[in-house]
C-alpha cells in the first residue's frame, strides 16, 4: 500500500475512542437458490449455470472481454477455473456454501 504524509493535516476529531473496536472476522457468503429470471421483458433470461454450460460460457466470456485475462476475472476465461471457482445447478446445496461465486 502506498503511504501517504498526513502530518499535515489535522482531523476533525479523533476516532475509535469512544466505541469498542472488535476483530475482523471472515463472513462466509451463502448464495440463495433461484429459478429462471427474466428481465426487460423476457428480452433476457438468467438461471444458474450448469456442468454443460461451462465451456460455451467461457467462450462467451473470451469473446466478450478478452482483456480480462490475466486480472481477478479472468477466471471466466477458463473452463476449468469456472467448474472450480462457481457454483453449479448440478451440486448446488454443496456448491453454495463452498464455492466463491454463482
Amino acid at each position: 500500500m502506498k503511504t501517504i504524509d498526513m502530518s499535515p493535516f489535522q482531523p476533525f476529531r479523533k476516532m475509535a475512542t469512544n466505541c469498542k473496536t472488535r476483530p475482523i472476522v471472515d463472513k462466509k457468503l451463502v448464495w440463495p437458490k433461484f429459478g429462471i429470471e427474466s428481465f426487460q421483458g423476457d428480452q433476457f433470461r438468467v438461471r444458474i449455470i450448469r456442468r454443460g454450460d461451462i465451456e460455451s460460457v467461457a467462450e462467451i466470456w473470451r469473446l466478450s472481454y478478452p482483456e480480462l485475462y490475466g486480472n481477478d476475472y479472468g477466471f471466466v476465461l477458463d473452463p476449468e477455473e469456472i467448474e472450480r471457482l462457481v457454483a453449479l445447478e448440478e451440486n448446488w446445496e454443496e456448491d453454495r456454501i463452498q464455492k466463491q461465486y454463482c
